[in-house]
């Protein structure tokens, strides 16, 4: 269900920026309760890669979503705030720090992968897990399962357990 479905069916909630807020957070939580699959974002400007990560992804129960530049990520985010995303750091149209540090701040689990090295990703952004490129689409999804495992589990996280 579309967050301007669940819109149309509050009467006049979708009339100003708080409503239209209030209406994104309850349609990404109706989404979520209602697939029941975490939900992941894939941003990344090569088609076959990027193809690749959503099929590991979707064989791991996930629902995903992929963009391939900037501008059509922060339209999707706009729609839902993803459990977890996967960001190239460079595309064509920027970079994607100021994504990385808003989703972070939203309770996602944020990953980044570049051709570059870990320097590449600024020590503000130390939040997020880095992977140099070339990395395979298994070892990507894997590390999803990861990520959102420790978020339902945080005393289990760094216990040594």
């Amino acid at each position: 269900m579309s967050n301007d479905r669940v819109c149309s069916r509050i009467v006049g909630y979708g009339e100003s920026q708080v409503g239209r807020l209030a209406c994104i957070i309850l349609g990404n939580f109706l989404q979520k309760q209602l697939s029941g699959k975490p939900f992941v974002l894939v941003v990344e400007d090569g088609i076959l890669v990027a193809m690749a990560i959503e099929d590991a992804l979707i064989d791991r129960g996930m629902d995903v979503a992929v963009a391939t530049t900037l501008a059509n990520a922060r339209a999707l985010v706009g729609q839902r705030i993803p459990d977890a995303v996967l960001l190239d750091l460079q595309l064509p149209d920027g970079h994607t720090l100021d994504l990385a540090s808003t989703l972070h701040a939203q309770g996602c689990a944020v990953a980044f992968s570049s051709a570059f090295g870990e320097e590449a990703v600024p020590a503000s952004h130390d939040f997020a897990y880095h992977f140099k490129k070339p990395v395979s689409a298994d070892f990507l999804a894997d590390w999803v399962v990861e990520a959102l495992w420790q978020q339902q589990n945080p005393q289990r996280h760094g216990s040594g357990s």
